[in-house]
């Protein structure tokens, strides 16, 4: 392609509506895809999320060319048996076109960040015997066929790896203090 059938080319990814957006602010939702769509972005899954926002507004009887809070926190509510990163996406998409009506000179509430998932993994700490003993069977590991090296590799990988976990917990520890 020649640098001049660059510059005709028709844009359709920009000027295509991607999504039938028909509620009071269709205009602002259409706008805001494309501004994402110039930049760069594909905003393909967020286009279709934004018309399910779009209709929820329609649905909810909310007024032209401005975006209240009780929308925006309604449809950005946790919904049973959804994923927290589903639901974080959901709230991520809100706050960008929230950001993006005010910066359009609309009034809009802008969803403030979530806090980061607690997570509920609890580490094993394993005892200085325990270690041990891992090391002593590993160590005792007999030769096989299938794996001619075996017996040589994995007392070494164990111990490597051991060896880079404690010097992540020293390294960790002295920031700390």
């Amino acid at each position: 392609m020649t640098h001049q059938n660059l510059n005709t080319a028709p844009l359709k990814f920009l000027l295509s509506d991607p999504e039938n957006y028909s509620g009071p602010l269709a205009k602002q939702c259409r706008e805001f895809i494309r501004q994402k769509q110039a930049l760069g972005l594909k905003y393909r899954t967020e286009s279709k999320a934004l018309s399910l926002f779009d209709r929820y507004l329609r649905d909810n009887g909310a007024p032209e060319n401005a975006l209240l809070k009780e929308h925006i926190v309604g449809f950005a509510a946790k919904r049973p048996g959804e994923s927290y990163s589903n639901f974080v996406s959901r709230g991520t998409l809100l706050r960008q076109f929230g950001e993006y009506m005010g910066q359009m000179g609309y009034a809009s509430y802008v969803l403030p960040y979530y806090k980061s998932h607690a997570s509920s993994f609890v580490p094993y700490i394993y005892t200085h015997d325990e270690i041990t003993r891992i090391f002593t069977q590993i160590d005792k590991r007999p030769r096989r066929g299938t794996s001619k090296y075996g017996h040589k590799v994995y007392p070494l990988l164990f111990r490597m790896l051991y060896g880079c976990f404690t010097a992540a917990v020293f390294v960790s520890v002295r920031r700390l203090t």
